[in-house]
């Protein structure tokens, strides 16, 4: 049975959090973008509106569907927002510690079959999920910047991703027009 992604949590509102999320709402997903800097998520609506400018002038967004996205994403700071979507993307800093320490929390609260992804490009994904319940859901989703442009995925697997979790971010990828790999690291 096909995965039904709906919602998506996106946590980090910096460059590539912005950017994934504007990916998603363009598509017609719902999305919560977390950071724990106001400041940031109070700029998240320019930034993609920045982001949509190029694509309008080039034909690819109007400024009715540019618009009709920018409502689908929402924002918070409070992690147990969480507790209701489909996929969380963690894009924040790339610091192991930082990291563990943001997906033992989210593990807790995200409903169990919730797909756990990171967007890291550099860090161990078996090492970050150390302290993850559910190790079997949680796998890397690395998204190119500029994300909303760039169409290439890398679908990390660590030492307990399962291969279903694996093949259903694969499979969610190429169905939001994106062009996956699978990676091993």
């Amino acid at each position: 049975m096909e995965r039904v992604i709906k919602k998506v949590a996106i946590a980090g509102a910096g460059v590539m959090g912005s950017s994934i999320a504007q990916y998603f709402a363009e598509r017609g997903l719902e999305v919560i973008v977390y950071d724990i800097v106001q400041a940031s998520l109070d700029k998240i609506d320019q930034t993609i509106c920045e982001n949509q400018q190029l694509l309008i002038e080039r034909g690819a967004l109007s400024a009715e569907q540019a618009a009709e996205a920018r409502a689908r994403v929402t924002t918070t700071n409070t992690l147990e927002d969480f507790a209701q979507v489909d996929l969380v993307i963690e894009a924040i800093i790339e610091k192991m510690e930082i990291k563990q320490n943001f997906w033992e929390e989210v593990s807790k609260i995200a409903k169990p079959d919730c797909l756990l992804c990171t967007n890291t490009s550099g860090l161990s994904i078996t090492k970050i999920c150390a302290k993850v319940q559910g190790k079997e859901r949680f796998c890397g989703m690395h998204w190119f910047n500029p994300s909303h442009i760039v169409p290439l995925i890398e679908v990390i697997r660590g030492d307990e991703t399962a291969e279903e979790t694996a093949n259903t971010v694969f499979d969610f990828s190429l169905r939001i027009g994106k062009q996956p790999i699978h990676v091993k690291k």
